[in-house]
């Protein structure tokens, strides 16, 4: 109700705020649900919002059995214990003690009462239909620049240059890329090189101002938080995109491998959020390669960062 004491909720008061504004049928009970720690990804109808974001708004969320329900969030106590739920998938949140889990099976759990074993469901989950088919295909195009791309600066007048590389294994991508970065601006040739690659660069500003819009620097970037204010298809575009980039394919499994751990739990949300179930994994290995000119690199201690999930799995567990 947004009065009295903070921990305090009204009922009442709250239902006679809900039938003033009309938003709620005052006839149903509802109440709260503290706390969870900013950043925490929250699934709303019209897209995918930190929690913070969401901070003295009304919103509607899709619930456990697909339907929509109306939500408020407040900042109840900045100062609270948060407490750390690593699940088996490796997936953690992090949630003060008064926090209800709901449980498979029925009823509900709050933070400290959880024990290893115990089950939660995560009901059904989908990227928001919204934005266009070209917001589809400038994520797709941003999905795969995280994946084979880069950005430099020239040293001989320090402007920013984008590049990307297409093996040539996947040359059939070099039309569909190309369309895209015409249609932000870029006129690419992609030219195929000695060693079977297509590759382009590019000072181009527009390709720059497309991905600082969308929230992106670079593929060693430590947040992707403002990835999350972009459109659904956007979105489901990026995710194409760094599948088919940095992806791997085979049976009916998809894992996805990069040794920036904020990449790896991107990929990892946006799988989420389609509606997979991905387990996160990390390992530290001695790394050595041979490149096609005979020169070896060696990588000692190399930790790479991987999610995993079925393609076949429901999106309803």
């Amino acid at each position: 109700s947004k009065s009295g004491e903070r921990g305090i909720f009204n009922r009442v008061a709250a239902k006679k705020k809900a039938a003033e504004s009309g938003r709620r049928n005052p006839d149903f009970d509802f109440g709260t649900n503290p706390s969870l720690r900013a950043g925490t990804l929250v699934l709303t109808s019209d897209g995918i919002v930190p929690i913070e974001q969401l901070e003295g708004m009304e919103f509607d969320v899709p619930v456990g059995n697909g339907d929509i329900a109306p939500a408020i969030c407040r900042l109840s106590s900045p100062s609270a214990e948060l407490f750390e739920i690593t699940f088996a998938s490796g997936r953690k949140h992090y949630a003060t003690k008064e926090h209800k889990w709901p449980m498979l099976g029925g009823g509900k759990k709050t933070t400290e009462e959880l024990v290893s074993g115990d089950r939660i469901p995560t009901g059904v989950r989908s990227l928001p239909d919204t934005g266009s088919a070209q917001d589809e295909e400038k994520g797709f195009l941003a999905g795969y620049w995280l994946g084979n791309g880069w950005a430099t600066t020239r040293q001989d007048d320090g402007s920013a240059q984008y590049g990307i590389c297409v093996p040539d294994r996947r040359a059939d991508l070099v039309p569909r890329l190309r369309s895209v970065l015409a249609g932000v601006g870029v006129d690419t040739s992609f030219p195929r090189r000695p060693n079977g690659t297509y590759e382009f660069n590019t000072t181009s500003a527009s390709l720059k101002g497309m991905l600082a819009e969308a929230g992106l620097s670079n593929k060693n970037q430590t947040s992707f938080e403002r990835v999350w204010a972009n459109s659904g298809r956007f979105l489901r575009g990026l995710f194409g995109g760094l599948i088919a980039s940095d992806g791997h394919s085979e049976a009916d499994r998809t894992s996805f491998s990069s040794k920036n751990p904020a990449l790896r739990d991107l990929v990892a949300d946006l799988a989420y959020f389609i509606g997979y179930k991905p387990t996160l994994r990390s390992r530290t290995s001695d790394v050595r390669i041979t490149k096609s000119d005979g020169k070896q690199y060696s990588y000692p201690n190399y930790v790479i960062h991987t999610a995993r999930w079925g393609t076949t799995s429901s999106v309803r567990h």
